[in-house]
């Protein structure tokens, strides 16, 4: 197993999953090269993926400082279609960055 493939990265921030949303800092995304999960610790819910699982993970600029985030477009059927992730602006270079080095982005997707 390289390097790459046994990095995990963590962020803390927000989810909005269908109808129900958890500000910062109450969620975390964990993503490695295999897999990418997020835990909403405030309504205690989990939901996980592998690569095949993902159609497209969007980048998603909305309201400096608050609003970045990504987009999960998935195929999991007893998952909401809505699936973001929010995190605060001035650090999300890290975040986009550890996606395309995961390969859970590429390079012309990042806006």
């Amino acid at each position: 197993m390289s390097i790459q493939e046994s990095k995990i990265y963590k962020f803390r921030g927000g989810v909005w999953i269908g109808a129900w949303a958890t500000s910062w800092p109450f969620c975390i995304l964990e993503v490695a090269h295999n897999f990418l999960a997020i835990h909403d610790e405030m309504l205690k819910r989990d939901l996980s993926f592998s690569k095949d699982e993902i159609v497209q993970i969007e980048i998603k600029k909305y309201i400096p400082v608050i609003g970045y985030g990504i987009k999960i477009k998935h195929t999991k059927k007893n998952y909401d279609s809505i699936v973001y992730f929010w995190y605060v602006s001035f650090r999300f270079n890290k975040l986009s960055n550890a996606l395309t080095e995961l390969g859970w982005i590429n390079v012309k997707s990042k806006q």
